[in-house]
């Protein structure tokens, strides 16, 4: 049974009820125009009694622990997220990714692994928090790294304060500016360096790749995106008190829907030993890093460094693509015996042969092309260059494989390739070319 307020009960007793006349035989007779004018005084009655109900609920909330929160509705979660960064709590203001790589390497009888082992690519964590409007603050964490010959306690890779559109500008575009570590705007490779970027194992012969202390600023301006960047220069890490840095310049655009191109720039200044690395490792003076030299080493303590690079990515259908590198360096020496150029390329096919199925072929070199003038072209991870110095005159690097994706979250891949050296006339040292196929198997997973 419903319930009834005591006000509506209250009402219907009060209604008057009509009895038979006493001695009358016939059936009841009733007043129909009084009763109806009784039931609707009543309706009234009712409807006044409900709206003073609702306006006191409205103005007295009950003790039972109501509380108004009309003021604080949301339609959505996604109005808990507003820009007002300042307003959301920390952790809806801090994003966690990271990747981590393991597989089996086979470098051949003469490379870094010739007996064949399971090791880990690289582990990262990376953490990137917004702090306010359009200020945050980024750092990666290296749990390891194979190419940088490293496993110990967790160290910093990137670690930077990023600016967006500081100055303001109108149209919400304006530059965005790096002040921190960051990897060295140089070349295409260090966009896809990671393995979870990287369609193969290895990287090209000449790899150049790096991480630098500095200022990074960036924008676009018809059509163009820019890159420049002042920075220590040196494979130093925080600090850096010489008076020659690094500066770079970058220049990119689509002048169509399926090309890219790029341009590079890298001025090192002097330095006994580069922020950029080429083939895995710093750029020395001829005789430096402790590594041989059939030639003498230099007496110098650095070097003046000048590269570029041209790199252009065609996609001339949905399932294929062709990446191309072009690269040139200048090594100057204050003694000009051991002034060195060096010179390097890249061609790199890949088909997609489903969505989740690719294949991935890479031809590169790296070297002075010089019998008389060698440097040295480590080829890491597996082809260890160092072995051989600075005698090494050119390195061939032939690369394919495939790649499956069984979600968007794990990559595995299989990889054959062939590394080759040659030296320079007067080396006496053997670069076996022929024992330096490898093979290797990998699975990346990434969150």
């Amino acid at each position: 049974m419903q319930y009834l307020s005591p006000w509506v009960a209250a009402a219907l007793l009060s209604v008057p009820t009509v009895a038979p006349r006493d001695g009358d035989d016939e059936e009841t007779a009733i007043d129909v125009e009084t009763l109806l004018s009784e039931i609707e005084a009543l309706r009234e009655r009712l409807a006044e009694l409900e709206a003073t109900v609702a306006r006191d609920r409205a103005e007295e909330p009950p003790d039972s622990g109501y509380i108004d929160l009309s003021d604080d509705e949301h339609l959505s979660l996604g109005d808990l997220l507003s820009d007002d960064v300042g307003a959301r709590a920390w952790y809806d203001r801090i994003t966690l990714s990271g990747f981590g790589a393991a597989g089996y390497l086979d470098s051949g009888s003469v490379g870094t692994q010739p007996d064949g082992s399971f090791f880990i690519d690289s582990a990262e964590i990376h953490i990137d928090a917004e702090i306010w409007e359009n200020v945050s603050f980024f750092t990666e964490f290296w749990l390891t790294s194979f190419f940088y010959d490293y496993d110990g306690a967790p160290i910093t890779g990137e670690v930077y304060a990023r600016l967006r559109n500081p100055f303001g500008s109108e149209d919400g575009k304006g530059i965005g500016m790096k002040i921190g570590r960051f990897d060295v705007p140089f070349g295409e490779e260090y966009l896809w360096w990671d393995p979870n970027k990287n369609p193969l194992i290895l990287h090209s012969a000449a790899q150049p790749y790096g991480k630098d202390e500095g200022v990074l600023v960036y924008g676009a301006a018809k059509g163009v995106d820019w890159t420049l960047a002042a920075m220590n220069g040196n494979a130093a890490r925080s600090m850096d008190d010489q008076p020659g840095k690094a500066f770079a310049l970058k220049l990119a655009g689509d002048p169509s829907d399926r090309l890219y191109l790029s341009a590079s720039g890298l001025v090192t200044g002097d330095t006994g030993a580069s922020g950029i690395r080429m083939s895995g490792q710093p750029l020395f003076p001829v005789g430096g890093g402790g590594f041989g030299s059939t030639l003498g080493a230099s007496p110098s303590d650095a070097v003046d460094t000048i590269l570029y690079q041209a790199d252009a990515i065609a996609e001339p259908t949905e399932r294929t693509s062709v990446a191309l590198t072009y690269g040139h360096a200048e090594l100057d020496d204050d003694v000009d015996a051991f002034d060195r150029d060096l010179t390097w390329f890249m061609v790199e096919p890949a088909y997609r042969l489903t969505d989740e199925l690719f294949a991935t072929a890479r031809y590169s070199e790296y070297g002075t092309y010089d019998d008389d003038e060698g440097y040295l072209l480590d080829g890491k991870i597996t082809a260890f260059g160092r072995g051989l110095g600075f005698d090494a005159s050119r390195l061939q690097r032939l690369s394919v494989g495939l790649g499956w994706t069984p979600n968007p979250f794990t990559i595995l891949k299989a990889e054959v390739g062939k590394d080759r050296f040659e030296l320079i006339d007067v080396s006496p040292l053997d670069a076996r070319n022929d024992d330096r196929l490898y093979v290797a198997f990998q699975i990346v997973v990434s969150f």
